[in-house]
């Protein structure tokens, strides 16, 4: 009797699907109001701060800092000077987070989006340290709830430079965050004096993992097996 495989379909692997676009408010912080001015107009978030005072606007984003040593906001840079030589941005602003030593100053928006199971996501953005940077320093952060899912600070940029950076996080098939907002957060702590980073196009996208079966071998004993309950089938089907 000939060896005959019979193929059948069990629990398999996870199949990525196409990646889509997370929808973040004001992802280039066009919508500000720009009040300030210094080596560009800006405008300052942190109540009571000590470097700039307070005024102007940045639709869709809340700033926090540990000390009122801070400054945050949306700023249209002047260029060259104090900036940079080059335009890295796109439109006319970015967003700024500016610091003392020991002072962690951020920018975070809540998201409509929740975390879902099988799925990984990619935040990423674009970073800028200017001529001016004395001390650069960055945290690229995704959260659900409180829990922070991924960070990013990868990216050593000399003055007068910028790149992108991104944090990855991959969901499990029950994850523990689940349902909860996503939020993210864009981070800046002091290190030995004034430290200062900046940003632009902040985005995020979700690639479901989708489980798909795998094939498994019946052996001819298996195939015997099948064999009679198909039988019996057929036998009540015609009683």
């Amino acid at each position: 009797m000939p060896l005959v495989t019979l193929m059948l379909c069990v629990a398999g692997q996870a199949v990525p699907g196409r990646a889509a676009t997370i929808a973040i408010s004001n992802p280039g912080f066009e919508t500000a109001t720009l009040s300030l001015s210094g080596n560009g107009t800006f405008s300052q978030l942190i109540a009571g701060s000590t470097v700039f005072t307070q005024g102007g606007t940045l639709a869709d984003w809340t700033a926090s800092a540990t000390s009122t040593d801070a400054g945050a906001g949306g700023f249209d840079p002047s260029p060259g000077g104090n900036n940079w030589t080059t335009t890295w941005w796109d439109g006319n602003n970015i967003a700024y987070l500016q610091e003392s030593a020991g002072t962690t100053t951020s920018l975070s928006q809540t998201l409509s989006t929740v975390l879902q199971d099988n799925t990984t996501y990619t935040l990423s953005a674009l970073i800028g340290r200017r001529t001016f940077t004395p001390n650069f320093n960055y945290a690229l952060e995704l959260f659900a709830g409180n829990t922070l899912l991924a960070s990013a600070s990868n990216l050593t940029l000399a003055n007068n430079s910028s790149g992108t950076d991104s944090a990855f996080y991959t969901s499990g098939a029950s994850d523990p965050n689940a349902g909860q907002a996503l939020e993210i957060v864009l981070a800046s702590t002091g290190s030995t004096g004034f430290t200062e980073a900046f940003f632009d196009n902040i985005s995020l996208t979700a690639q479901s993992q989708s489980v798909v079966p795998e094939p498994s071998m019946v052996t001819p004993g298996g195939i015997a097996m099948l064999a009679i309950v198909f039988c019996q089938w057929r036998r009540h089907r015609h009683d």
